[in-house]
């Protein structure tokens, strides 16, 4: 029974730990590594992320790579209270940038009332690497499909 114990004590101990320490995945020859935003702790909630796959509407995704170079790349923000679906605005923001490669690219925000700050930073130097966008946070139309597909359409990603 002893040994039950300890298989179960040593395989949570070796599970816990692999989960402490994070994992850097190597970024493939001539690509960059793309990472979105994300708070979520207590009430509030915001969300920045590229709105795009495949030329095509998306809602969040995990870090992705993507080839080097020119890019035109949308990106949407989400931002709201937790218990109050009716609180969610949303803005969004077109950024026309070169993306370096073996770089690591991070989405980032300030929010101010109803205006939002979007920009893209290295990730290890926290050095922007974009423009600043401003837009305003709006409630999300009720048809907006068309308009997003077009902009994923008009992107690089």
């Amino acid at each position: 029974m002893k040994e039950i114990y300890l298989l179960i004590l040593t395989s949570l101990s070796f599970l816990i730990g692999c989960q402490s320490f994070p994992i850097k995945v190597d970024i493939k020859d001539n690509n960059f590594r793309f990472e979105n935003f994300a708070f979520d702790k207590g009430k509030n909630r915001e969300y920045v992320f590229l709105m795009c796959n495949s030329k095509s509407p998306t809602n969040w995704h995990q870090a992705r790579q993507y080839e080097s170079g020119e890019h035109i790349l949308w990106v949407k923000a989400v931002i709201g209270e937790r218990d109050f679906q009716s609180s969610i605005k949303n803005a969004f923001v077109k950024f026309e940038i070169n993306l370096k490669p073996n770089k690591r690219y991070i989405l980032n925000r300030k929010i101010d009332g109803d205006n939002i700050f979007i920009w893209i930073e290295d990730e290890n130097t926290r050095q922007i690497a974009s423009n600043v966008k401003q837009a305003k946070l709006k409630k999300q139309l009720i048809i907006e499909d068309r308009l997003r597909k077009e902009q994923c359409l008009e992107g690089s990603i």
